[in-house]
C-alpha cells in the first residue's frame, strides 16, 4: 500500500491504492452531509472496537472458564459478527448514495468538495481539519493517551474488516502519526545548544554554510592550509565546481523505489555538521524542504554506541520515537517516503563493512526485514546499499579521516562542507551583538587580522572568538582595546572547546595531544603539512578521534590512496607549541626562541608567537588547568628575554633586519600580555624609525597597542612602509603621541588622510610636524584637511610635497584645492611651514598660494 503524507490543508484519498495527495481547497458542503457520512464508517469501527475489548477481557484466565461460558462467547461473537457486517454493507451503500448525491450537488453548485471520481476512484473528503465538533468528540471520547485509530491499528490482524475501511484505517493513522511525528521534531529542535554559547534559538542564529562537491584533493587542501587570510578565501572559492544548500542533498531520483539513495556529508571538526541536520530536519518539519519524505528519523552514533546487543530497526525506531509504535508496520510498506539521517560516523565504535555494491547486489536479502535482529552496524550497512527497506534515503555525516571507508558504500552523492564564507561570518557576528556598530568593527577587526580571520570559516572557531569579544563587550571596554584578545587565547579556547565537544578522557586527550605535537614540530622543521600513516605509527600515533579533532583525510592516489593534514597549518603550530611548552625546561625554551629567530625564513614565526603566549600567566587557564600544566619557570626566563631583546632591538633601528626583528619582538610582547614588561622594555625609547619594512594590518595594530604604553614619542618615522587607511585607523590613538610624524612614500589615499584629519581635531593631539609625501592624495581631501587643522593648535610644519621623480603614490593637488588653501594660509596662525612641491598646480595656482600669507613667519613651498 502507498502512502504519502503531506503537508496541506486538504488530502484526497484513494480507496483503491490507499493514496492521498494534494489538492486545493475545495469549499463547503453542509455540515449534515459530513457528519452523516462520518458517523456510518466510524461507527462499525467503534462497535468492533468495544466488542473486541469486552471479550479480551472475559477471556482473560484470570479464573477458570466453564465449557458453557466459552459457548456462549462464541454465539455471541457470531450475532455480533453479524451485525457488524450489516452495519459495513449499510454504511458501504449509504457513502456511495451520499456520494452520488453530492457529485450531483457539487456539479451544480461548486466542483471542490466531496465527489466521487469514477474514472479515478477518488473520493474527495475535504479538508480534514475542519471536521466538525460532534465527530472529533465521537473520536476522541474512544482513546486515553492515545488516538482510537492507533489503538484500533495494532488489532487490525484479530478483526474482520473490510478493504476500504482498512485503507481509510491505514490512512488516517499515519496522517496522525506524521503531523505528531512533525510536532515531536519542531520541539526536540527549537534550541542549539552550544557549550560556549549555550541555548539559542536555531531559526534566529543559523546562519548557512558552505557546501560543495567534489572532495578537495591534495594539492588543493595542502595550497588551503598553508595560506592565511583573503588568500584562503580566495584559494577555497577557486576551488569549488558545483555549491549545494541544504535542501538539494537529495535528488529528484531520490524517492525511486528499485534504488535507495545515499548522500555522505563530510567535514571537519567544529565545522557545523550537526548543527546542519538539526536546521534541515527542522526545516522538512515545518513543511519547508524535502516534502517527498514522510518521515525522518535521525540518530547519534554516540547514543548508537551505547546497544550492546543485537537489536533490529523497529526497536531502534521504537527508542527515539515511541509514539510510532503502532503505524510503523505500515511505513515498512512505502519505504521511498522514509529518509534516515545518522550523524558523526566518525565517533561510532563498531566497524560498518560496506561491500562492493556491484558484487553484493545479487545477495539474498529479501529475507532480511526490520523486524530482523542483527548488529547496529549491520542495520546501517544494509540501509545504505539498498539490502533493507529498498527505496529509501539515507544521509550520514562524518569527519574527512574516514572517507576511505566508504569506497565501497554505494553513495550516490558526496558533498563537502566548507565552512562560512567572508559574508556569512559578517551574518554570524551581526547576530551575535545587538549592538550593530560593535559587531561592524569586531567584523571588521578580525578580518583584517590574518592570524585570527584564517579560521573563520570554522563555525565552532567563531563561536569561540564572539564569547571572547562578548566578555569584552559585558565590561564596557572599547573595541580597539580588543587585542588583548591574543591569538593564544582564541586557540586556547578553540582547542578546549573542541575537545569538550569529543567528551574523551583527560589524561588520554593530553598523551595523544603531546605526540600529535611532536609529529607537528617535525613538520613544522622540514616545511611539511602532509603526512603518512607511516609518520603516525612512528610517532606511536593512533587514528583516533581525538587526533582527527585537529586534523582531517585527503585522498592522494599515489599515497595508499589517502595522506593527512591539519585543519589548517596554524593549528600545526599550536600543537608544536603546546608539545615544546610542556616539555621544554624553562631555562631551555630561551635556546629554543634564539634557535628559530636564527632562522633565515619565518617558518617558525607563529609557533615562536604561541610559544611566548603559552608560557605567560594571562594565556588561557582553562587550557592549562584541563590538558597542560606548563612549567612556571619559563614564565620569567620568557620575560627576561624579551625585555633584553626589545631594548637591544630598538638601540640598533638603523639596520633593515633590526627593524623586522623588533616588529618580531613587539609581536611576542603583545602576545605574552604583559603591560609592565612593554613599559619597562619600551621606556628610554623615544624614536621609533621603521621604514622601508611593510606593515600589514596586524602590525600596525601590534605598534599601537605596544606604543601606547610609552609616556612620549618624539619621532615616529614609519616611511616606506606601504600603509594602506585600514592598517592607518589602528594607528589612529598611537599617532596624537607622536611630536614628529614621518608617513612619506605610503598607500594613504583620501580615506587614509581622512583618519589622520580626525587626529589632528582631537584635543589632546600632540603633533607638531606632519610629513605625508607621496600618499596618493587629491584635490578631494584637502577641504578636510584645512577644516581640522583650523581647530588644531599643535601642528607647525605640514609637508604635501612630491619627490623629484614621482611616481605611482604621488600626490595630486591642482588649481581645484587652491582656495582651501588659501583659506588654510590666512587663518592658521600656527603653521610656520607647507611644503607642495612637485604637485600639479599652475604657475598662477603656486603664485596665488605664495603671495596669501599672514606674515613672514610662514613660508609656503609651492
Amino acid at each position: 500500500m502507498e502512502c504519502e503524507v503531506v503537508d496541506s490543508e486538504t488530502q484526497v484519498l484513494n480507496l483503491n491504492e490507499g493514496k492521498y495527495e494534494d489538492m486545493k481547497p475545495n469549499g463547503d458542503i453542509t455540515i449534515m452531509a459530513r457528519q452523516y457520512l462520518y458517523i456510518l464508517t466510524v461507527l462499525p469501527l467503534l462497535i468492533q472496537h468495544w466488542y473486541y475489548n469486552r471479550q479480551v477481557v472475559d477471556l482473560e484466565p484470570s479464573e477458570p472458564k466453564t465449557l458453557d461460558s466459552s459457548k456462549h462467547v462464541i454465539e455471541t461473537a457470531g450475532v455480533y459478527a453479524f451485525l457488524l457486517g450489516l452495519f459495513e454493507v449499510i454504511a458501504i451503500i449509504t457513502w456511495m448514495m451520499g456520494s452520488m448525491g453530492l457529485w450531483r450537488h457539487t456539479k451544480e453548485v461548486t466542483n471542490n468538495n466531496i465527489s466521487w471520481r469514477s474514472e479515478a476512484g477518488e473520493l474527495n473528503v475535504g479538508d480534514e481539519c475542519k471536521i466538525t465538533a460532534q465527530i472529533e468528540n465521537v473520536l476522541y471520547l474512544c482513546h486515553e493517551s492515545h488516538s482510537l485509530f492507533s489503538k484500533l491499528h495494532g488489532k487490525l490482524s484479530r478483526i474482520p474488516m473490510s478493504p476500504s475501511l482498512n485503507a481509510v484505517l491505514f490512512l488516517k493513522c499515519v496522517k496522525e502519526a506524521h503531523f505528531r511525528h512533525r510536532g515531536r521534531i519542531l520541539q526536540k529542535t527549537k534550541r542549539l545548544i552550544d557549550i560556549i554559547t549555550g541555548a539559542k534559538l536555531l531559526d534566529d542564529i543559523f546562519i548557512n554554510i558552505m557546501i560543495a562537491a567534489p572532495v578537495r584533493d591534495r594539492s588543493v587542501v595542502e595550497s588551503e592550509v598553508k595560506a592565511l587570510g583573503r588568500l584562503r578565501e580566495e584559494l577555497q572559492s577557486k576551488n569549488i565546481l558545483k555549491e549545494y544548500t541544504h535542501d538539494q542533498l537529495f535528488s529528484s531520483s531520490s524517492g525511486n523505489a528499485s534504488r535507495t539513495w545515499a548522500t555522505l556529508v563530510i567535514g571537519a571538526a567544529g565545522i557545523g555538521k550537526s548543527t546542519l541536520i538539526q536546521k534541515m530536519i527542522r526545516e522538512w518539519a515545518q513543511g519547508k524542504i524535502h516534502k517527498q519524505f514522510a518521515f525522518v528519523f535521525h540518530f547519534k552514533f554516540l547514543e548508537l554506541n551505547f546497544i550492546p546487543v543485537r537489536t533490529n530497526l523497529t526497536n531502534l525506531i521504537l527508542d527515539s520515537y515511541p509514539y510510532l509504535e503502532n503505524v510503523l508496520e505500515l511505513l515498512w510498506q512505502e519505504p521511498t517516503k522514509l529518509l534516515f539521517i545518522f550523524d558523526d560516523f566518525n565517533r561510532f565504535e563498531h566497524t560498518v563493512h560496506f561491500t562492493d555494491f556491484l558484487s553484493g547486489k545479487d545477495q539474498q536479502t529479501h529475507g532480511f526485514h526490520p523486524e530482523s535482529y542483527c548488529e547496529v552496524s549491520e542495520i546501517v550497512r544494509r540501509l545504505v546499499q539498498g539490502e533493507l527497506l529498498k527505496g529509501c534515503s539515507v544521509l550520514i555525516t562524518t569527519r574527512p579521516w574516514q572517507l576511505e571507508l566508504f569506497e565501497k558504500a554505494s553513495i550516490n552523492l558526496t558533498v563537502e562542507i566548507r565552512g562560512f564564507t567572508s559574508e556569512q561570518i559578517k551574518l554570524y557576528f551581526q547576530q551575535c551583538y545587538c549592538g550593530e556598530q560593535f559587531a561592524t568593527e569586531v567584523t571588521e577587526y578580525i578580518r583584517l587580522n590574518e592570524l585570527l580571520s584564517t579560521m573563520c570559516y570554522n563555525p565552532l572557531y567563531c563561536s569561540v572568538l564572539s564569547s571572547l569579544f562578548a566578555s569584552h563587550l559585558t565590561q564596557g571596554v572599547e573595541w580597539r582595546s580588543l587585542s588583548s584578545i591574543t591569538s593564544t587565547k582564541v586557540f586556547s579556547s578553540y582547542v578546549t572547546s573542541l575537545l569538550d565537544r569529543h567528551g574523551c578522557d583527560r589524561q588520554y586527550a593530553t598523551d595523544a595531544l603531546l605526540k600529535l605535537g611532536e609529529m607537528a614540530y617535525q613538520g613544522i622543521c622540514n616545511q611539511c603539512f602532509v603526512y603518512q600513516k607511516s609518520q603516525f605509527n612512528y610517532h606511536k600515533l593512533k587514528l583516533s578521534n581525538v587526533i582527527f579533532t585537529f586534523m582531517m583525510e585527503i585522498p592522494d592516489k599515489d599515497r595508499d590512496g589517502v595522506v593527512y593534514t591539519f585543519a589548517h597549518s596554524i593549528l600545526q603550530h599550536f600543537a608544536a607549541a603546546l608539545v615544546k611548552t610542556k616539555l621544554t625546561p624553562g631555562n631551555q625554551v630561551i635556546l629554543l626562541l634564539r634557535e628559530w629567530n636564527l632562522c633565515p625564513d619565518d617558518r617558525f614565526q607563529i609557533v615562536s608567537n604561541f610559544l611566548v603566549g603559552l608560557t605567560s600567566k594571562n594565556s588561557t587557564d582553562e587550557l592549562k588547568s584541563k590538558l597542560i600544566k606548563c612549567n612556571t619557570e619559563a614564565q620569567t626566563y620568557v620575560s627576561d628575554w624579551l625585555e633584553e631583546n626589545v631594548k637591544n632591538k630598538v638601540q640598533h633601528l638603523e639596520e633593515g633586519k633590526a627593524q623586522n626583528k623588533l616588529l618580531a619582538m613587539l609581536h611576542y610582547l603583545l602576545e605574552f600580555g604583559d603591560a609592565n614588561l612593554m613599559t619597562v622594555a619600551l621606556t628610554p625609547t623615544n624614536i621609533v624609525n621603521i621604514t622601508h619594512c611593510p606593515l600589514t594590518y596586524t602590525d600596525c595594530l601590534v605598534l599601537s597597542s605596544v606604543l601606547m604604553k610609552v609616556d612620549r614619542i618624539e619621532e615616529l618615522n614609519l616611511g616606506s612602509c606601504d600603509i594602506q587607511a585600514d592598517a592607518m585607523r589602528q594607528l589612529e590613538q598611537l599617532l596624537s603621541k607622536c611630536k614628529i610624524l614621518r608617513l612619506n612614500d605610503n598607500k594613504l589615499g583620501d580615506s587614509g588622510l581622512n583618519l589622520i584629519s580626525a587626529v589632528l581635531k582631537q584635543m589632546d593631539c600632540k603633533i607638531q610636524r606632519l610629513e605625508l609625501k607621496s600618499n596618493k592624495l587629491s584635490d578631494d581631501c584637502v577641504e578636510m584637511l584645512v577644516s581640522s587643522l583650523s581647530e588644531n593648535g599643535s601642528l607647525r610644519e605640514l609637508d604635501l610635497s612630491n619627490d623629484d621623480m614621482p611616481g605611482d603614490q604621488a600626490n595630486c593637488l591642482t588649481d581645484k584645492s587652491v582656495p582651501a588653501l588659501k583659506r588654510l594660509i590666512e587663518n592658521c596662525s600656527n603653521l610656520k611651514e607647507i611644503k607642495l612641491t612637485h604637485n600639479q598646480f599652475s604657475a598662477a595656482g603656486q603664485n596665488t598660494l605664495k603671495q596669501h600669507h599672514l606674515s613672514d613667519k610662514l613660508t609656503v613651498i609651492a
